[in-house]
């Protein structure tokens, strides 16, 4: 058959499809033009929960209800009480994956939805005569709400319109009745709209069009065949490769490590990972939405140059579904962060240094997490009494806790963040170095918490979260400079460097303590530093005891005394972790001797890390 026959067979049938919706099309307009709209939606036994009642007493500040970030803070009525509603993950459609935290307005305490509860919104909210007949807690998808990403609570009566009511958990939003004349309703919106899939609406003349373009669309797809392949990006996987990605989602600034497949786009491999970029065309290249922004100069397909602004490709911008994962390292989104919430089991704890525990997890069922050298996880602190000085201190540190009084304290829980100090090719064991933080009555409630933890025992951590990380760029050397717990990423990074057989640079670790004993890993160091000839370790202390042979002072010290070394001409990248105010003086060092600020790296664990 001629390529004009094949398009004329082609244009018949498409036609037959075409005929056969526009019966559909005729169907459905009737039935929205005689149709109770108000009736049809599922309202006719719906009324609103959130009626103001009257204050008892005042209402707390809402300043003092957590310590995340939060994008507003919304006070709402339900069921005559009140309660603050914190939503920390904005999406831009309620039915979105959102988290939302709701607070009693008079306590200040964590609310969460029960099932009587739930069960006196849905009566509340029900105008009808009918009984409940089942409360259940469904997780998406949910068959009646296919849009719906969050999990919700459905309350069913028995009633002849066999009434369903959908509850928010998190925030006890009633989402919707649905009930028959809702169910009939979404079958017809479904058929007009061509929309089987629920995936937007459709234009006809879309279909009309295509008569007359599919010859020029089968002439044009040869052409951008054959300019695939010219540009590399056609690419036929041979392996299911994966590669590390470090996501930046705006609003909320968080990043997100993910490990998706190298042969896939961005688009595909985001959505792999639970992570959606808006793309109303479903990744065809035609409506330019899935944009993103790159660390590095991507080339520049035809759908970008035709789809976004000089503007736009001059700042990065390129469109996710038309870029693979292998060429990139480091994007930015405008999409929420899909969170991943873990149980962790404790398998090993033991201090290091006189401060500094490490604290070994594993997931459950043996689960591997993928993580990048250098991640971070963010714990899950209840509310409850710690010890401030630990239990389980060695004799050898005794000395060092002298002035430390024994006793507990309490509190309200928080959560609290501990960078990973391994990389995560090695086992499956996740690894933690807890700085015991001493104040005047009480210890950090991070530290004390899980520094107290006992083999066996259960914590809740949700990420990694990766936002440092060693660069993919050509260098010479890599200087990493940290002290106390800001040591963990440095370690997991130079460990990533030996795993990835990285001998065509130099790798420096400076590393500042006040005594021997606090030296953490140094033997390990040592060992590496001897059997490697491309890695350097200059620990210096700062009271150091008469038996030290190292070097003697501050690290800023160190890197005066080697930074000409270091600047001779090649490219020297630095990353810094560790006390705010030495990594402050440090990256004033660096950038009064010319280093540029984008070859320093910094994780200030400090700044609620």
């Amino acid at each position: 058959m001629s390529l004009l026959g094949f398009t004329k067979s082609i244009h018949k049938w498409v036609s037959v499809a075409v005929g056969l919706q526009v019966i559909v099309w005729i169907g459905t307009g009737g039935y929205f033009a005689l149709v109770d709209h108000h009736v049809a939606g599922g309202n006719a036994s719906k009324t609103s929960v959130n009626h103001q009642g009257v204050k008892t007493k005042p209402l707390i500040p809402w300043m003092n209800l957590t310590e995340q970030s939060a994008e507003s803070v919304k006070l709402l009525w339900i069921l005559e009480q009140p309660y603050y509603q914190v939503i920390h993950t904005k999406p831009e459609h309620r039915y979105q994956k959102h988290y939302v935290q709701l607070f009693d307005a008079y306590s200040g305490e964590l609310f969460v939805l029960t099932e009587p509860f739930v069960k006196k919104i849905a009566n509340r909210s029900y105008t009808g005569t009918a009984n409940v007949i089942a409360v259940s807690l469904v997780k998406p998808p949910v068959r009646e709400l296919p849009r719906e990403e969050n999990a919700v609570w459905k309350v069913s009566f028995d009633d002849p319109s066999h009434t369903n009511v959908y509850i928010d958990k998190n925030s006890g939003r009633v989402i919707s009745h649905i009930d028959d004349d809702r169910r009939l309703r979404d079958l017809m919106f479904r058929l007009h709209f061509m929309d089987y899939g629920n995936s937007g609406s459709f234009n006809h003349w879309l279909i009309v069009s295509a008569a007359g373009l599919t010859l020029a669309l089968s002439v044009t797809g040869g052409v951008w065949l054959i300019f695939l392949f010219k540009s590399g990006l056609l690419r036929v996987p041979l392996a299911k490769s994966r590669k590390h990605l470090s996501v930046r989602h705006l609003p909320s600034g968080t990043t997100s490590d993910l490990a998706l497949p190298k042969a896939d786009t961005i688009l595909n491999g985001l959505v792999e990972a639970g992570v959606f970029l808006q793309s109303r065309c479903g990744g065809g290249g035609t409506c330019g939405t899935c944009k993103f922004k790159s660390s590095k100069n991507l080339p520049q397909t035809t759908a970008d140059q035709d789809l976004l602004s000089p503007e736009q490709l001059n700042r990065g911008y390129r469109l996710a579904c038309q870029h693979f994962v292998s060429g990139i390292e480091q994007i930015e989104i405008d999409a929420p962060q899909e969170v991943q919430t873990y149980e962790l089991t404790t398998v090993e704890t033991k201090f290091i240094t006189p401060f500094i525990k490490e604290i070994k997890f594993t997931a459950a069922g043996g689960k591997r997490i993928p993580y990048r050298a250098g991640a971070y996880m963010s714990f899950i602190i209840p509310g409850g009494t710690n010890f401030i000085r630990p239990k389980d201190l060695p004799q050898h540190y005794e000395r060092y806790w002298q002035q430390v009084p024994s006793g507990t304290f309490t509190h309200q829980g928080g959560v609290r963040h501990y960078s990973l100090a391994t990389y995560d090719s090695l086992d499956n064991k996740l690894i933690f170095n807890v700085r015991w933080q001493l104040h005047e009555s009480a210890a950090g409630l991070g530290s004390s918490y899980l520094g107290a933890l006992n083999v066996g025992d259960k914590v809740i951590a949700s990420g990694p979260f990766s936002d440092f990380f060693a660069s993919e760029n050509e260098v010479v050397r890599r200087v990493l400079i940290g002290a106390g717990s800001g040591l963990a990423p440095l370690r997991a990074i130079i460990w990533e460097q030996v795993e990835l057989g990285s001998d065509r640079h130099e790798t420096w670790l400076i590393q500042g303590a006040r005594n021997e004993d606090e030296l953490a890993y140094s033997e390990e160091f040592e060992t590496l530093s001897e059997e490697m000839g491309n890695f350097f370790y200059l620990p210096t202390l700062s009271s150091p005891s008469c038996n030290w042979k190292g070097k003697q002072g501050y690290v800023q010290q160190v890197i005066l005394g080697q930074i000409k070394h270091w600047l001779n001409g090649e490219v020297t990248e630095f990353y810094l972790c560790g006390p705010s105010k030495m990594m402050i003086e440090v990256e004033n060092i660096l950038i009064n001797s010319g280093v540029p600020s984008e070859l320093i790296f910094k994780d200030d664990f400090s700044s609620g890390r």
